[in-house]
């Protein structure tokens, strides 16, 4: 288990959907680096929805981190659109 708690980075319920989700890559990034299983990942941003720090119609379906690249991303569900949105972290290059 994990001790990584993910910030909101000053993300909020209205923020536009894809740029939360390109700002919470980063944070998903550094929970995955510190082991935090997608589990844990989830219950942390329905805590960030229930207190208003993310979209609630952003609904997380999974995320990887391959350290040999060092390449990591995020998926999300956009609960009023019906489309996936994927957020990757930028190269650490």
């Amino acid at each position: 288990m994990s001790n990584y708690e993910i910030k909101d980075k000053g993300i909020n319920k209205d923020s536009e959907a894809t740029s939360a989700v390109s700002t919470i890559s980063y944070e998903i990034e550094n929970a995955l680096i510190n082991k935090t299983s997608a589990r844990d990942i989830n219950k942390q941003l329905e805590t960030l929805q229930g207190n208003n720090k993310f979209p609630s119609n952003l609904q997380f379906i999974d995320a990887f981190y391959g350290p040999k690249t060092s390449s990591s991303g995020a998926a999300f569900l956009d609960n009023n659109t019906g489309k996936v949105i994927v957020g990757f972290a930028g190269t650490k290059w």
